[in-house]
């Protein structure tokens, strides 16, 4: 089933006027879904573009909910400060689990990291990891030899969308120092582990680091060839 809330794409993004969640009008040449933060719990309610940027034109397109949470998911570095529930937990490992990957190898590992020392661990193989300090869980993905990355990447989104349509929010971390990380988690020769997920409760006041948007579709889009 579809929802009956527009997406209205600018027809001229660079006279595009969008709304922040704050309510103040920027001029801006981005699309922005504007979303409202509720006072208390992390389910987004979006408004979308057709309510929040003004143009004489646009299209319109039909929302469903998978839509709305892949426009709608923001990275969150703030959290409650309580465990997660073990069916919350699960919940989202099935989704990881259930990722694609090249031949279907599934070469991949998840370490699910809750002890705060072991956490603080983790957190100094990488750079502006606080998130991973603020979150009562951090899961560390981890790939075989050979695993390709794109597939660690397809793992990574699947955490974060479900979390995301689950109430919970995360925010994924670089561990640019990996051999470390390797070392730390115990990791067996050739595995690596580059990324790592905060996953938690949004504190009630959290928002995204740099709310705003994104390019419009003509500038990351090409034709054929780079040159069209």
């Amino acid at each position: 089933m579809t929802s009956s809330l527009p997406l209205a794409v600018p027809w001229s993004p660079s006279k595009a006027t969008w709304r922040s969640s704050s309510g103040i009008n920027r001029s801006s040449g981005m699309q922005s879904p504007s979303l409202r933060f509720p006072i208390e719990g992390y389910l987004w309610s979006q408004t979308l573009l057709g309510r929040c940027c003004h143009s004489p034109e646009g299209i319109v397109l039909t929302m469903n909910e998978t839509y709305r949470t892949i426009l709608g998911l923001r990275a969150i570095r703030e959290f409650q400060d309580r465990p997660l529930a073990r069916e919350d937990l699960d919940a989202v490992l099935e989704a990881a689990r259930w990722t694609g990957s090249a031949k279907n190898l599934q070469n991949w590992a998840v370490i699910i990291v809750r002890d705060r020392d072991q956490i603080e661990r983790v957190a100094a193989c990488g750079n502006g990891t606080g998130p991973l300090l603020a979150a009562p869980v951090t899961l560390v993905l981890v790939q075989e030899p050979g695993a390709y990355e794109l597939d660690t990447g397809r793992m990574s989104q699947n955490i974060m969308l479900a979390a995301d349509s689950l109430g919970m929010a995360t925010c994924p971390i670089t561990l640019h120092q990996d051999g470390d990380a390797a070392r730390v988690l115990g990791l067996p020769p050739g595995w690596r582990c580059r990324y790592a997920i905060a996953l938690g409760y949004p504190h009630p006041t959290a928002r995204p680091k740099n709310f705003g948007g994104r390019k419009p579709i003509e500038e990351i889009t090409h034709h054929e060839s780079f040159d069209q």
